[in-house]
């Protein structure tokens, strides 16, 4: 099994359960509602390139979960998004009967946003917590790219070990240093997913994520991907596909205006625009430098040995 959770999935049953934090009722239509002690039910919190706007498209589909009209809200994040509302954040969510949860990868950048977990624990005690892993090196060389496209002053990538942004790339390959407070914090309701089950086996994902979350999820094979853009894994949020992106958009998005804009414009017609666009080629680099290699190998032996042993997961393809 290369899903797994601190609690090695011990719920037995699939479907809702009552727990001692939410109240079940229903909505008359075989899905379960609750009345919330938080603000929100689950988080996927990364990490950055790792599948989590495929598993958003999966997830904004399943009648059982809902999640924001747009990826990304950082509300956990003031430092991006500023000092939000609570009926700021919920009026995100459309459907309000339920389970309610956001993806964000940026709630996994401890280096950067150290004090997420504190948050989110202050609105949301016994909040359930998903986490995306993926070969550390593959998603640091995938990092680096989209660093590149999205318009960041990157350095050469021989030059990575020595700068500011190769150190937030290595930090962002730690898992298991990024996903200590939250265990500290939450305990065994936190659930660690292995990328190579998004790319390679995407029902697996949401029938262990539905066991977990003790809701009923759609397959992928139900998805209606006309209906939403969704794409097959790893096509959602490709490099070729943000390479056709504007540069304009790349910075203003993460903007109060930009914010407001994505809000604005239908989730269907965004894809559509997107889709549209004429993809720019872009130099592809498939293999960090030797140095670089050398480099991200030491740093991180000891954070991969220290996940498989948490996870009780061998994580046998990675490059660790």
């Amino acid at each position: 099994m290369t899903l797994i959770s601190t609690n090695k999935l011990h719920h037995a049953g699939f479907g809702p359960k009552e727990r001692s934090d939410q109240k079940l009722t229903g909505d008359g239509f075989g899905f379960p509602t609750f009345e919330r002690d938080g603000m929100i039910d689950f988080l996927v919190i990364g990490a950055m390139r790792s599948g989590t706007t495929s598993l958003q498209e999966c997830l904004a589909q399943c009648a059982a979960v809902t999640v924001p009209s747009i990826k990304e809200t950082d509300y956990f994040v003031p430092e991006i998004s500023g000092e939000k509302t609570e009926a700021w954040y919920k009026s995100h969510f459309d459907n309000k009967g339920a389970l309610r949860g956001e993806i964000n990868p940026n709630y996994a950048k401890r280096d950067v946003f150290p004090n997420v977990p504190t948050r989110v624990q202050q609105a949301a005690p016994h909040c359930k917590i998903v986490y995306i892993v993926r070969d550390p090196i593959e998603r640091a060389l995938s990092h680096y790219q989209h660093s590149k496209l999205s318009g960041q002053n990157v350095p050469l990538p021989e030059d990575l070990p020595n700068s500011q942004i190769g150190a937030h790339i290595l930090a962002t390959s730690r898992y298991d240093w990024q996903s200590q407070p939250w265990r500290d914090i939450f305990g065994d309701q936190v659930l660690v997913v292995d990328f190579d089950d998004i790319k390679n086996n995407m029902d697996k994902v949401l029938g262990e994520l539905g066991m977990f979350l003790e809701v009923p999820l759609i397959t992928a094979h139900e998805i209606e991907r006309g209906a939403t853009g969704f794409q097959e894994p790893l096509k959602a949020n490709a490099l070729e596909n943000l390479s056709a992106i504007p540069s304009f958009w790349l910075s203003l998005r993460k903007t109060h205006v930009g914010h407001m804009v994505r809000r604005a414009i239908p989730r269907n017609l965004a894809v559509k625009m997107k889709s549209l666009l004429p993809a720019k080629p872009i130099p592809k680099l498939e293999a960090f430098p030797p140095n670089v290699m050398r480099w991200l190998e030491t740093e991180l032996h000891e954070d991969v040995a220290a996940l498989r042993d948490w996870t009780g997961q061998s994580f046998k393809d990675w490059q660790i």
